[in-house]
């Protein structure tokens, strides 16, 4: 059987894709592609695909990196990991054994941003290969200004409290061909297809309609799954960043998100919908395209000959927002409050 590995990078996709996998996998099967989760029974799912990660580290001798993980599976030796990783093992291989279409689809977001060396690879190569006997990766890369703003939301959810500006001074390099080159350096470019989150390279503009062509098949006549992960707004995110240098993000000594950070998320999502989303200004994208012009043009020399530039420019109006001022995010902090008052009015008054 050919497994294709879907090594998802955070902040490109790997959310829809993984929902429309959840959503389509017996209408999948019909076709001839095998999806399962691979939820091994008395585990919670924390990220997907999990199991395959904490394998990967066992053969790497190293206890897997996540916290949330490590709780959720009770491993906090190596001793610990492997004897999970020997269960999930024998687990996974009856999975596969039962199935019998002709390629089966992995994809966890956790193999792409945590295997950054070819030892990593290869060890996932070995476990792979226990149960395949045609292993390929697909991984999808988006323009770094895009990336930046959507990873500023993701992480100012998670309870920091930097500004964009701080997080561009940081962080503004992201080099894909680096990240790209590990997996075709150790297993070859011809096993490694590489993708771009662009609506010229995608086939039909779309992510899942490229997605379902590269497992073999089209995303005509399966569901499309209704957006999750949203994004923040520029004026929700200024919001709960100084939130988050008020109220503590998690509580329990770490072991859950704090309750109060979860239902101000809830509101600032639905109450800030409409308003603009968090935007790099014109002098923030031509930084960040410089910090990453080399890397881009490698990526771009190997795997897409073809194509001009990797990103095209795109213009001013383009990426530059409306500004963002202080009485937008008061307006922001109001309607948070209210929605908050009346979800809590709505409850029924607790008896002594």
């Amino acid at each position: 059987m050919k497994v294709i590995v879907h090594i998802g990078m955070p902040k490109c996709g790997s959310t829809t894709i993984q929902n429309w996998l959840n959503e389509n996998a017996e209408a999948l099967a019909a076709r001839g592609i095998a999806y399962d989760n691979a939820s091994m029974p008395g585990y919670p799912v924390t990220i997907a695909h999990q199991g395959i990660k904490i394998c990967q580290n066992d053969l790497l001798g190293a206890v897997v990196e996540n916290p949330t993980i490590r709780r959720a599976h009770n491993i906090f030796s190596l001793e610990d990991q492997r004897r999970f990783a020997r269960k999930f093992s024998e687990y996974f291989g009856n999975l596969v054994r039962k199935r019998k279409e002709s390629t089966f689809v992995v994809s966890s977001e956790y193999l792409g941003a945590n295997t950054k060396t070819p030892k990593g690879v290869r060890a996932l190569e070995s476990w792979l290969g226990q149960y395949f006997d045609d292993i390929r990766y697909l991984v999808y890369f988006r323009r770094q200004e895009d990336w930046l703003a959507s990873s500023y939301s993701e992480r100012i959810k998670r309870g920091v409290t930097q500004t964009l500006s701080e997080m561009i001074e940081g962080d503004a390099k992201q080099n894909w061909f680096r990240r790209a080159a590990i997996w075709g350096n150790t297993v070859g470019d011809d096993r490694v297809d590489v993708r771009l989150l662009e609506p010229d390279f995608l086939i039909g503009g779309d992510l899942l309609e490229d997605f379902a062509n590269r497992i073999g098949t089209t995303a005509e006549g399966l569901a499309t799954p209704q957006r999750q992960n949203e994004s923040l707004t520029a004026a929700g995110a200024e919001y709960l960043r100084v939130v988050n240098t008020q109220i503590d993000h998690t509580v329990d000594n770490g072991r859950r998100v704090n309750p109060q950070k979860i239902a101000i998320r809830r509101a600032l999502l639905q109450q800030t919908l409409k308003l603009p989303k968090i935007k790099l200004d014109a002098a923030q994208v031509a930084q960040v395209r410089e910090v990453n012009a080399t890397g881009n043009a490698k990526l771009r020399d190997r795997f897409f000959p073809d194509r001009e530039e990797l990103f095209p420019p795109r213009p001013v109006s383009d990426t530059n927002g409306p500004a963002l001022r202080a009485e937008d995010v008061a307006t922001v902090a109001l309607d948070v409050m209210l929605a908050l008052q009346g979800r809590d009015s709505t409850k029924e008054p607790q008896s002594a």
